[in-house]
């Protein structure tokens, strides 16, 4: 197994256990039933629980339908969210901003925001596009601002979760390459036309 295959499943595992233990106590003292040998008698999944494991699976689906990640197996999928930090921001938050040292390379699940370089706006962004990873590849401060429009759904990931992430999942590494290389042609295509 691969070190990064290995430490996603070390980190799957641990928050697995640590819902299952949480959702056993709650359920427990809800129920009168822990004693000195833990929980006691017969009792069902409480519907909280299944609800979080449901939510997981549809999330994952929902993940996979996103370009980045379209036509990639369940696995990489899952190692891909596995890896990244679900984050919601309201409207007008600040995700990147322009000339600041981050490293974080962010996917926006749902929601909308723009880029902004010097104030003016150069682009939407929506449901599906990501960015961040111009800093993460070249290590510069962020080239432009990024600010929400509505309320964000994000997935970001941490510098050395994304490294691991690309040698692992090369396909998305490809991808991403396709989507900065789309986005240098537009700008080269939007230059050209103001001269």
């Amino acid at each position: 197994m691969q070190p990064l295959e290995e430490w996603v499943k070390t980190m799957a595992v641990e928050r697995d256990r640590e819902a299952r233990r949480l959702a056993l106590s709650a359920l427990a003292s809800e129920h009168g039933r822990a004693g000195r040998g833990g929980l006691q008698g017969s009792f069902s999944i409480p519907g909280s629980v299944a609800a979080m494991f449901r939510r997981s699976n549809e999330q994952l689906d929902a993940l996979a339908t996103v370009p980045l990640f379209r036509g990639l197996g369940r696995r990489q999928v899952r190692l891909m969210e596995r890896a990244a930090d679900r984050v919601e921001k309201g409207p007008g938050a600040v995700l990147a901003k322009q000339g600041a040292l981050s490293r974080e390379f962010f996917l926006i699940v749902d929601g909308r925001a723009r880029v902004e370089r010097d104030g003016t706006k150069i682009a939407d962004l929506a449901a599906g596009d990501f960015f961040g990873e111009m800093a993460l590849i070249d290590g510069d401060p962020r080239s432009a601002s990024v600010i929400a429009e509505t309320p964000l759904s994000l997935l970001v990931i941490a510098p050395r979760a994304f490294a691991k992430l690309m040698a692992a999942v090369p396909e998305v590494q490809r991808r991403i390459l396709v989507g900065v290389t789309q986005r240098l042609r537009n700008a080269d295509e939007a230059l050209t036309a103001t001269n």
